[in-house]
This record gives C-alpha cells, sequence and structure tokens, in this order.
C-alpha cells in the first residue's frame, strides 16, 4: 500500500498534506479500496471557516455511501472540481489527482494526526 512519508493521516482514513500555511486533504487508498468502486462524490464545504471532524460531504460508492469529515480546523480555499467529474481519481490516484479540498489550516499539530507509521500500524489492527 501507498503512504507517502511527508503526509500525515486521520483514523477517519484522510490524508494530509501541509505546504506553507496550507493543506490538501484527501482519502487514503486504503480508504478507496475498501470502498470499492467509487461512483460519486459530493463536496458541501465552502470557503468559510471549517471545524475538525464536521462533515464536508460523502462519498458514494458501489457498497456504499461514507461521510467525509474535516479532519482539522481551517478554511476552505480549494475543492477539486475536477474530482466531480472523475470520481474514479479517488482510487486510481488518491495522493496527487484524487485530493479533494485545499485548506488554509489553524493550527498544524494535532494529537489525532498520524505519521505514516503509525496510520500502518492502526489499519492493521
Amino acid at each position: 500500500m501507498n503512504l507517502p512519508k511527508d503526509y500525515h493521516y486521520t483514523q477517519e482514513h484522510q490524508w494530509l498534506h501541509f505546504d506553507g500555511e496550507y493543506a490538501t486533504i484527501g482519502i487514503t487508498e486504503y480508504a478507496a479500496n475498501e470502498l470499492g468502486e467509487i461512483v460519486h462524490i459530493d463536496i458541501e464545504a465552502s470557503k468559510t471557516d471549517i471545524k475538525a471532524l464536521d462533515v464536508i460531504g460523502s462519498i458514494e460508492s458501489t457498497k456504499t455511501v461514507s461521510d467525509l469529515y474535516m479532519p482539522i480546523d481551517g478554511q476552505v480555499v480549494e475543492v477539486n472540481e475536477n474530482i466531480k467529474k472523475y470520481p474514479e481519481n479517488l482510487s486510481s490516484d488518491p495522493y496527487k489527482e484524487g485530493w479533494i479540498l485545499k485548506i488554509k489550516y489553524k493550527e498544524k499539530t494535532s494529537s489525532k494526526l498520524l505519521n505514516d507509521d503509525e496510520y500502518k500500524k492502526y489499519i492493521s489492527q
């Protein structure tokens, strides 16, 4: 399983990549595999402040519909509109083309964020 080392992960199976005062957010390869064929994504987040664990949308697959949660506090600055047209990118390229949101975050540190080794251990339990 592909887990970029310079990314952070959540127990809700999302990834964050920090770049300066911004973070890009997506779902992990593990999450995409568990969901199966992804057929639709709905992103409800707007360019407002959103708190950690607020619902920001949903992902529909052939198996289920799952909520998406904001992993940390921040303000949405960009939504990947392309992912709405091509939801399969969430599975085929989750860490590049499959990103969901870009945010301006409040705080980078969070005890809930995992590094790649911690996330590997979490999903193997």
